[in-house]
Formats: C-alpha cells, sequence, structure tokens
C-alpha cells in the first residue's frame, strides 16, 4: 500500500509542501510510484492545531497493516505505537501514575509523531510503509 498525509501551503497561487520534511515525503511518495501511476488525491482546508480525519484513517490503517504483517493483535500493535511516540498522560504524582492517551484527544502535531512512529516500527521490521 502506498498512502501519505501531506500538508501544503498555498504561496503565490502555487501549493507546495508546508515545510522540509513535507518535501520529503512527497519525494519518498514519488519514487516509490511506478511509471503511469495513476494516485488519488482528498484535500481539505485545515487548521493549524486540528488533527485530521485522514490522519487518524492513516494511523489505524498502517497499525492494522503492521499488525497483520508480525502477527501481534491491533491493540498491542496501536498501545507499542502511543508508548514509542510518548503518547501518554500523566495521572498522579509517582512514575508509574501514568497511562496511554486516545488518539481521539492527540493533537495534529502528535498524531504526525504517531505516524512517523508506525513508519520507523515498519522500517525495524523490514515492512516499509509509505
Amino acid at each position: 500500500m502506498h498512502s501519505t498525509t501531506l500538508t501544503f501551503v498555498k504561496k503565490n497561487g502555487q501549493l507546495i509542501p508546508a515545510s522540509e520534511r513535507e518535501m520529503g515525503k512527497l519525494k519518498q511518495f514519488n519514487m516509490a510510484l511506478k511509471e503511469d501511476s495513476t494516485i488519488e488525491v482528498y484535500m481539505s482546508l485545515a487548521s493549524k492545531n486540528d488533527k485530521t480525519l485522514p490522519q487518524l484513517a492513516r494511523i489505524h490503517t498502517m497499525m492494522r497493516e503492521l499488525a497483520e504483517f508480525t502477527g501481534h493483535t491491533f491493540d498491542e500493535i496501536k498501545d507499542e505505537v502511543k508508548r514509542k511516540a510518548g503518547l501518554h498522560v500523566v495521572t498522579g504524582t509517582r512514575s508509574q501514575d501514568w497511562k496511554l492517551k486516545s488518539f481521539a484527544d492527540c493533537s495534529k502535531d502528535e498524531l504526525s509523531k504517531a505516524i512517523d512512529t508506525c513508519i520507523e516500527i515498519g522500517h525495524l521490521l523490514g515492512h516499509h510503509l509509505v
């Protein structure tokens, strides 16, 4: 599966990747395409702080793919992604007083970190997600 979520900004009448990171993701996606490939694009106007439905969909798709590849359950992969991405909330004063954060409570940046974490886990396992 070849998929990615990119953020663009409009400058001088053109849509351009919003950052060097976004440019890198676009280049990586483009390199993975075969000549004459057709892609489907969904675009929505995004607030700078709001998470997007495509982000949530991508995370869930990648976690399902990792679970299928590794033989782990979806929930095991989800918890590992959240741990590695640092998505937790403190619930008390002791070091063990914390719980994993729900993706519904995550910011756009936290969801981006979860996407990057899925990709990193895939690379470590030899299963490249784009």
